[in-house]
């Protein structure tokens, strides 16, 4: 029990800037096991979005709404998963060879490439997020944080790290398949009880082919994975989740 609680802990506290004032024990071991725990992770955001949207939805329009809720999600994670998104286009799209594309990504100033992709990635989230709203499917709110989370756990069964430390590298190659099955059967689970099996299926295929191709353009680019692109893989893929809503529920 005492090592179920200090891994769940030890999630909320590498993935979060909720204030965990505890000493966790944080082996490599540890973070394997504790990894079961992110898409609960991505459930409390999701729940916290839901509380906002509850809160505001008679006092504000709906796109306000929106923004205050990718605001706290920002603020909640520090921006851990956004930053990941601007290094990762701004080595991505260097057309620069591994070695300098790792030194950009490594760089802690914001490019071009970086400030497009986070432009983008925030408005596109606003403007389907406020469409799915509208059309009352505010299930997208708890759902969202929790699909992004499980594509990092995808992408971690792979051994392929592109550099030799990061805090990526805790993660990367270090996740067994049973935990991304019990994890994958949470989400599954959980979309399931708002959406049905059909509509669940059909997100978690998205989620899917969508790590899978990222994956692969990680390995074209750098051969292997970074916390950086997991970061990005999250942003991604919740974006992905958000049109697979959208088209859903057109």
């Amino acid at each position: 029990m005492r090592r179920t609680l200090n891994d769940f802990l030890l999630m909320i506290q590498f993935f979060t800037r909720i204030p965990i004032n505890k000493n966790l024990d944080c082996s490599k071991e540890n973070f394997k096991t504790a990894a079961m725990f992110l898409p609960i992770v991505g459930l409390i955001i999701g729940m916290i979005n839901f509380a906002i949207y509850i809160l505001f939805k008679d006092l504000l329009p709906y796109k306000i709404i929106a923004i205050i809720i990718l605001l706290i999600t920002a603020m909640i994670t520090g921006g851990l998963h956004l930053d990941g998104l601007a290094d990762t286009f701004d080595g991505f799209f260097s057309l620069r060879e591994k070695n300098k594309i790792m030194e950009i990504m490594k760089d802690s100033r914001i490019g071009s490439y970086g400030s497009i992709a986070l432009i983008f990635d925030i408005i596109l989230k606003i403007e389907i997020l406020t469409l799915l709203i509208q059309k009352g499917i505010t299930i997208s709110l708890i759902l969202l944080p929790i699909v992004g989370k499980n594509s990092i756990l995808f992408l971690c069964l792979s051994s392929k790290t592109a550099k030799k430390s990061g805090s990526g590298n805790i993660f990367i190659g270090n996740m067994s398949k049973t935990i991304v099955l019990i994890s994958s059967l949470f989400t599954l689970g959980v979309s399931t009880y708002f959406l049905g099996i059909k509509n669940a299926l059909r997100i978690i295929l998205t989620i899917l082919i969508g790590t899978y191709l990222f994956y692969l353009l990680c390995l074209r680019k750098i051969n292997g994975l970074t916390g950086d692109t997991l970061g990005a893989s999250n942003e991604i893929i919740e974006l992905i989740f958000l049109l697979t809503m959208l088209i859903i529920y057109r």
